[in-house]
């Protein structure tokens, strides 16, 4: 994971556009039990790896499987495993996410 915060050491004061009490509700892991996914949105540096991090971090301290992607290597290998260039990587990817009861 490239990041390291967890949901109570996120800098929330640094990052005003981040609504504390969604986190929180996310943090309940409530989604996964529901089996609904989550997108994180925002501009550079608003914290969106760290909150996915820190979701990631609540999930498998609750003994759920997880996986960390980034969204771009996502696409490239998606890209890549559309042309000639299939790779066992991609084909093991993709399975893992499609596995997934809950992509973050």
């Amino acid at each position: 994971m490239p990041e390291r915060w967890t949901l109570v050491t996120f800098p929330f004061a640094r990052q005003p556009g981040v609504n504390r009490k969604q986190i929180r509700g996310l943090a309940e892991l409530e989604f996964i039990a529901m089996a609904e996914n989550i997108v994180i949105t925002g501009n550079t540096g608003v914290g969106r790896t760290g909150l996915a991090c820190g979701l990631l971090l609540k999930a498998l301290e609750n003994r759920y499987r997880c996986q960390f992607i980034k969204a771009q290597d996502l696409f490239d290998e998606t890209i890549l495993s559309n042309s000639e260039q299939r790779t066992i990587l991609t084909r093991t990817i993709l399975r893992t996410i499609l596995s997934a009861r809950q992509v973050i």
